[in-house]
């Protein structure tokens, strides 16, 4: 009886090839769970200031006339809950992450959109600490909502978002999205609530000039839940999104797709193959028997 060892590198082929066909790549598509509108109108020349709160068409606008003394700006927050996620695929295996917004309002509108930074805290009357992530559809509004900078229509508070920048600024939808029209021309409704409608996806991939910072804006998380705010940086734009919750939309649909839906965050994640190789370690070791 003779004993021969498998040479290693062959058995650490085989193990990288067995890892490799166990982790393929796998794409879910995460709806936010909570979303609310916020609006601010004021007129000089009337010193009447209106704010007010939209679900679930909410306007992302800012528009500001210095010779007539009107304001009417608008603002959209977005919160996601990606607990389960994390859980099931693991945040670490995160590779690549797309947003997508359905608009009421045609495919050259101009928007960015910014993340709230993982964690923040602020207090109650009692001195209670609790999270700026923890907000409600109920309870936000033009002056409370996390992350806002309230006496502008155009800007947010940048100390309070990620990289204290947009994650990803529409400024040619051309360029900077990927664009498809629902509009009434396509669809054949003539429903004004659908007559523009258009799908915005940030562009997915790498970290570039062309692409979000979405993908490393989600890999700082650390609780499950994920603020997404949308604003007009322009000061120029005007456009409703469609902002209800998983589930609230049922159609119209063009070739089976809704043409209005709730904002979605695209995941793919591609497993560490770490713990299979730790397993096929093993195989290095293996001795086969040979008569």
């Amino acid at each position: 009886m003779m004993k021969r060892t498998i040479p290693l590198f062959v058995c650490a082929v085989l193990v990288a090839m067995l890892v490799t066909e166990a982790a393929p790549a796998v794409t879910v598509a995460v709806q936010n769970t909570e979303a609310i509108g916020v609006r601010y109108q004021y007129t000089a020349s009337s010193s009447n200031l209106v704010t007010s709160t939209m679900y679930d068409k909410a306007m992302v606008r800012g528009k500001t006339d210095t010779n007539a003394g009107v304001d009417d700006w608008g603002k959209v927050w977005l919160q996601f809950d990606l607990s389960s996620i994390w859980a099931t695929y693991g945040k670490e295996n995160l590779s690549s992450a797309s947003l997508t917004i359905w608009s009421e309002n045609g495919t050259g509108r101009r928007f960015s959109v910014a993340g709230l930074i993982d964690g923040l805290i602020d207090y109650d009357e009692e001195e209670n600490p609790y999270s700026l992530e923890t907000w409600t559809r109920s309870s936000t509004n033009w002056y409370n909502a996390p992350g806002q900078d309230a006496a502008s229509g155009t800007a947010i508070n940048f100390s309070m978002v990620y990289n204290s920048a947009p994650l990803w600024t529409c400024q040619n939808s051309l360029t900077d999205s990927i664009v498809t029209d629902f509009g009434a021309s396509i669809t054949g409704i003539t429903d004004t609530n659908f007559d523009q409608c258009a799908r915005y996806q940030s562009i997915d991939g790498a970290v570039t000039a062309a692409n979000t910072n979405l993908l490393a804006y989600l890999l700082t998380d650390t609780d499950g839940l994920v603020t997404l705010i949308g604003y007009d940086h322009t000061n120029s734009s005007n456009q409703n999104w469609w902002i209800g919750t998983a589930g609230t939309y049922t159609g119209p649909l063009y070739n089976g797709e809704l043409i209005r839906n709730s904002p979605t965050l695209t995941l793919t994640f591609v497993p560490e193959p770490a713990t299979l190789a730790i397993l096929g370690l093993g195989g290095l070791f293996l001795r086969r028997r040979l008569a």
